[in-house]
């Protein structure tokens, strides 16, 4: 039922150190990428914005070429797979990157705080 996938959801955002541990702090938001995009997501950390982030991949990376999580951590580069229905989690000062989709579309559901803008402008 919707109401236990939501509430499961909210828990994998909770599950990360520093969130708030109330339901309502938590929304969600869709984005879907076309390729070829030209662009990437640099590194960065998150902002003020966000406790945490919860990423969820709704298609599987087969479908798109690009478009790849990348996260630094111990000095070390890490590319993550996503298969369709796999979830990642990460608290703001996680250094991570997206690179350019080159073909195909992404489509990811993400549980992030209320404040965070992702989502906001369509």
């Amino acid at each position: 039922n919707a109401a236990e996938v939501e509430q499961k959801l909210k828990q994998l955002f909770m599950e990360i150190p520093g969130t708030p541990q109330c339901g309502n702090s938590a929304k969600f938001a869709l984005r879907m990428t076309r390729g070829p995009t030209n662009a990437c997501i640099n590194f960065h950390c998150d902002g003020g914005y966000a406790t945490g982030t919860v990423q969820i991949a709704l298609n599987d990376q087969m479908e798109y070429s690009g478009g790849r999580l990348c996260f630094f951590i111990n000095d070390q580069l890490l590319m993550l797979d996503r298969p369709a229905g796999s979830a990642c989690q990460h608290p703001p000062g996680v250094l991570h990157a997206v690179t350019a989709l080159m073909e195909g579309t992404r489509k990811s559901l993400f549980v992030v705080d209320q404040q965070n803008g992702l989502g906001e402008s369509g």
